[in-house]
């Protein structure tokens, strides 16, 4: 065997991976710039948002921000004093009605008043689903109500809210609905298998609702954020110093917030906030993928805690 030739299989390799690496950021770069209609976030007339899991995190900063444009709000959470203390804040701090509906998606009858109230208002124009959490252990160590609670919330309340709110989007001419997904639904992540796939569900739905109805008036978005300072971690029972590693990785939900807004004025259906986010999804496309989420879902040796689930 000739020396050039014996160099070959190395050369093939990197070939290949460089290629990969140029398919992965096409595909990134398509996935980022996908866009449609854009969407008006301010509005001379009086409208009304719901955002869902509105009592902390990424959803209490929807709140503000969507207070502060003029937009009326019902939010919704388990937590009503929370719920109640904010509604105080907003109404005070910019003069917009604020509604309370305390409730738990998992619920069907609490999922049914929600949809009463939206089916039933004139004005409603923007929807957040944002109502989410994760478990920190194993997919066999679940019961099955675990499992179909994470799945209601996640996906049946998302999907069902959707349809309650697109025919008076439609008949308006208006609307925006944003559903909260994870980068972690680009991923097949072991230890997290469900919420990664009931993300990665959430931001198919969105992506086909939105071509669905384009030309309509209707945004559709999903929003993939990965490590999130948020209350998510402490609550899925992640261990204390979960948001002490990779500090370079995380943002502030206020970050991920404006990205998504933003996002719904340029028409983009997926956003997926900040840099290092977009370049785990370009990975993702390569023969990288594989490495990737190893980095991410593996487990630490001698029984110590899972690495975070992202958002």
């Amino acid at each position: 065997m000739s020396k050039k030739d014996s160099h070959d299989p190395a050369w093939l390799t990197t070939l290949g991976l460089l290629a990969g690496a140029a398919a992965g950021y096409l595909a990134w770069h398509k996935l980022n710039q996908t866009a449609g209609p854009s969407f008006r976030l301010r509005s001379r007339r009086p409208e009304t948002a719901v955002v869902t899991g509105a009592s902390s995190g990424i959803g209490a900063v929807y709140a503000r921000k969507l207070a502060s444009l003029g937009y009326d709000l019902v939010l919704v959470a388990r937590r009503e004093d929370r719920l109640r203390t904010m509604a105080t804040e907003l109404t005070e701090g910019h003069g917009v009605h604020t509604e309370v509906l305390a409730a738990d998606l998992a619920l069907e009858r609490d999922l049914q008043r929600l949809e009463d109230r939206i089916v039933h208002s004139d004005s409603m124009t923007v929807l957040v689903n944002n109502a989410g959490f994760g478990y920190s252990r194993d997919f066999v160590e679940l019961s099955p109500e675990e499992i179909d609670r994470l799945l209601d919330v996640h996906l049946r309340a998302s999907v069902r809210l959707s349809r309650a709110v697109l025919p008076g989007f439609l008949q308006r001419s208006r609307g925006a609905i944003v559903n909260v997904s994870s980068l972690a639904g680009f991923m097949a992540l072991p230890g997290a298998e469900l919420y990664a796939a009931s993300k990665g569900f959430l931001t198919t739905f969105s992506r086909a609702l939105g071509r669905q109805w384009a030309g309509s008036g209707v945004v559709v978005q999903a929003l993939c954020p990965g490590l999130t300072r948020t209350e998510f971690h402490q609550a899925a029972g992640y261990p204390s110093d979960t948001g002490a590693r990779w500090p370079w990785a995380w943002m502030s939900a206020r970050e991920v917030v404006e990205d998504s807004l933003a996002g719904l004025e340029l028409g983009r259906s997926v956003v997926i906030p900040g840099a290092v986010n977009q370049a785990c999804v370009a990975i993702l496309a390569t023969p990288l993928e594989g490495v990737l989420n190893s980095l991410i879902s593996r487990r630490r040796r001698s029984g110590l805690q899972q690495k975070p689930v992202l958002h």
